[in-house]
């Protein structure tokens, strides 16, 4: 926890610290701003992980062999999948990478054409210390973005995947000089 001006204190998640810190030069009321904003996001991520935990399985299973039927699981599948990487966002912004690995990864294997559950498994497996295995996920991706559907990676994942290249070489200089 961390004490603020005015007595007031908080918990604070290592990815919020900078923030914090700089919302402590511009003084009590952009603290109690970031507050507020974390405690949004933890909300946001509680209301995620309870939506998703009582969700199981296709929906209208009884249904699929009707367009409509077909066409509502679809949706709801999409959404589904959706709220996984939001959810996996809002955790790495919250500093918590390692959480978010086994629901994308579970959603990569399921649907490996998802470009943005890949670029943020991708993410949370290099913030989680996992460099090699992001390495491995981001090739996987490019190479079946590259095999299966004959096009490029999109900017967001390249921009991905040059944080993390980029990261780890400033990583190997530091090791080395």
């Amino acid at each position: 926890s961390c004490e603020v001006d005015h007595g007031y204190t908080g918990t604070l998640a290592p990815a919020d610290l900078a923030l914090r810190v700089s919302a402590l030069a511009d003084g009590p009321r952009a603290v109690a701003d970031a507050l507020r904003f974390h405690g949004l996001l933890v909300d946001a991520i509680d209301a995620l992980d309870t939506l998703l935990d009582d969700r199981s399985g296709d929906a209208y299973p009884e249904f699929v062999d009707t367009d409509w039927g077909r066409a509502e699981s679809d949706r709801l599948r999409d959404l589904h999948d959706h709220a996984v990487e939001l959810r996996a966002h809002l955790l790495l912004a919250d500093g918590r990478a390692d959480r978010a690995i086994g629901d994308l990864t579970a959603l990569v294997r399921m649907r490996p054409a998802r470009e943005r559950a890949s670029g943020l498994l991708a993410l949370a497996l290099y913030r989680a210390g996992r460099q090699a295995e992001a390495l491995d996920e981001l090739r996987r991706i490019r190479r079946y973005l590259a095999d299966e559907l004959s096009v490029d990676p999109s900017p967001e994942l390249r921009a991905v995947e040059h944080e993390v290249r980029r990261n780890m070489q400033e990583r190997n200089f530091s090791l080395r000089g």
